[in-house]
Order: structure tokens, then sequence, then C-alpha cells
């Protein structure tokens, strides 16, 4: 039963972290890493704060929450990141192709 409450918190979770993230990640161009997810959403969370934890398991439901157009990722240098709709492998190459 702990189970199913706990993974209910983190799909709620989930949902507010991904409708939190549009301002954020737009103003960023897409990409930001966790480290400063946690900081930005705890700081508008006021005094409801989520554990790094949580934060991580969260943001690793984006698929199954039904969260469109993010994804967390791991850099080959070892950060993780959430990547938003605004940036893409495709994008980046082109601009770099200029």
């Amino acid at each position: 039963m702990m189970e199913t409450g706990g993974a209910r918190y983190h799909i709620e979770l989930c949902r507010q972290l991904a409708d939190f993230l549009s301002a954020p990640l737009q103003r960023c161009g897409g990409l930001l890493s966790l480290p400063d997810v946690y900081c930005l959403f705890n700081r508008a969370r006021g005094t409801e704060l989520v554990s790094p934890d949580d934060l991580l398991q969260a943001a690793k439901l984006f698929g199954q929450a039904g969260v469109q157009g993010l994804r967390l990722r791991n850099l080959s240098s070892g950060v993780l990141v959430i990547q938003g709709p605004q940036h893409s492998e495709e994008q980046v190459a082109a601009e770099r192709g200029r």
C-alpha cells in the first residue's frame, strides 16, 4: 500500500514539475541541470520543499506520467539534465553547422 502512495506522489510531483518547468526551460534554451531544477523548483514552492531524491524519482517518470516533450538525460559528463522540447540534438547540430 505504501508503494502505491509513493508512486502516486511521484507521478503528481512529476506533473507539477512539468508545469513549472515550461518557463525556465524556455529562458534557458531547453536544457537545465538537475541541481538547477532542484533549486528553482524549491524556491518557487516556498516552505513545501521537495527532497533531491523525490525530485529525481519524479523526473524519471516523465514518460509514465504522460508528460510530453520533457525527458531526463544523463550527459556523457555524468551530469543529469532535464531536456525540454526546445532543445534537440538535430537543432543543435543544425546550428553548429551554420
